[in-house]
């Protein structure tokens, strides 16, 4: 494919006409080699859709078959159409570019890194090579996905504990809702809430869990909503996310393209240890066996904005309480069952007890 005039050939046609079998073969000519290691072509990934994605061959088709088959087993690309998500290819590596410059900041105590990047790269994947840490391109997120410290009794740190937001007096349920830019955000928003009334019009026993309608929160974040609804029952949230990514397994069709991540949220209180326990008292049920793959679990984190408070403090306690409701249960950051999944934004909490994470793929749509 053509290079796009970002300076780097794709893998499949180089520049000196090999093809993408002779690339991957250990017998690629020297002067692929030397093109490759000057940065003039590159290897590809694929963006996994309907049409557009190429055909590579070899061991890169291989491997590439083998990443579909273990997240989305069982279905074909095929299955799924263009207009609701399209396929494509992105180059594996992004070199140095030529406009970049660092120099220092003339007030503040920082530098400034000026440059310019082609279509399909982020900026945080060359900070990441200065600053030597993974960085968040959502401003003022924390994520922890730690093991609880098992039988440990946390100090919770609730000294000074913030004030929530207004609209949590209400006991407000919900949704937090991303979608991959700023700009997808209102008509993500419009898919999901097209996508919650055909859900709830397909069953009628969700009519019994309440919330006629849900409002919008903007959270100050690019591309991350909330909805939320004061008259809905906690079990809502979750049985709408779960029939939604049922039927997103099933056919392979998002019934919302435009939301990447439906994460249902089933409480809001003032963002405190012992607030936070409290509304989970109520949410958590005793695990599963491990024969049946439900003994785990795992506890999800965010933060976001100056308010805080101790991180290990919250986790432990949550790990404390799911020992003493099921004494068998064990924490996996890889497969857990469920997720017990703590949102806070300046000073609110909005945790949720989230069952079939792994299969869900973490509630990704």
């Amino acid at each position: 494919a053509p290079d796009g005039g970002n300076g780097a050939t794709y893998v499949g046609e180089s520049s000196s006409g090999s093809s993408a079998q002779d690339l991957a073969d250990a017998t690629v000519a020297q002067e692929d080699t030397n093109a490759f290691a000057a940065g003039e072509i590159s290897f590809t990934g694929p963006l996994f859709g309907a049409g557009g994605m190429g055909k590579p061959y070899g061991a890169a088709a291989d491997l590439e078959a083998s990443v579909w088959q273990e997240h989305m087993p069982g279905m074909s690309l095929s299955a799924i159409k263009e207009s609701v998500l399209s396929g494509g290819r992105r180059v594996g590596r992004l070199p140095l570019p030529a406009d970049f410059e660092i120099s220092e900041h003339p007030e503040a105590s920082g530098i400034i890194f000026r440059f310019t990047l082609p279509r399909g790269s982020f900026a945080t994947s060359l900070l990441r090579e200065f600053v030597g840490q993974e960085i968040d391109s959502q401003e003022g997120e924390e994520d922890e996905e730690v093991a609880p410290s098992s039988g440990k009794a946390a100090d919770n740190g609730n000294k000074d504990s913030p004030a929530a937001a207004p609209w949590t007096e209400a006991g407000s349920v919900g949704f937090r809702i991303s979608c991959e830019s700023q700009a997808d955000e209102k008509k993500a928003l419009a898919q999901c809430m097209k996508m919650l009334e055909a859900l709830r019009a397909q069953d009628a026993s969700l009519s019994a869990l309440g919330g006629s309608s849900y409002a919008v929160t903007r959270t100050g974040v690019a591309g991350m909503l909330l909805l939320r609804c004061a008259s809905a029952a906690p079990e809502e949230p979750v049985a709408l996310a779960a029939r939604a990514l049922e039927q997103a397994l099933s056919t392979g069709v998002s019934p919302a393209p435009l939301v990447v991540r439906l994460l249902p949220m089933q409480a809001c209180c003032p963002a405190s240890v012992d607030a936070v326990l409290e509304s989970l008292e109520g949410l958590l049920w005793p695990l599963g066996s491990a024969d049946a793959g439900e003994d785990s679990y795992r506890v999800e984190l965010k933060q976001r904005g100056s308010v805080r408070i101790d991180s290990k403090a919250l986790i432990d306690a949550i790990g404390g309480l799911v020992e003493r409701i099921s004494p068998h249960a064990r924490p996996d950051l890889d497969c857990a069952h469920m997720a017990i999944t703590v949102d806070i934004f300046d000073g609110t909490a909005c945790p949720g007890v989230l069952p079939g994470w792994h299969r869900f793929h973490g509630y990704n749509l």
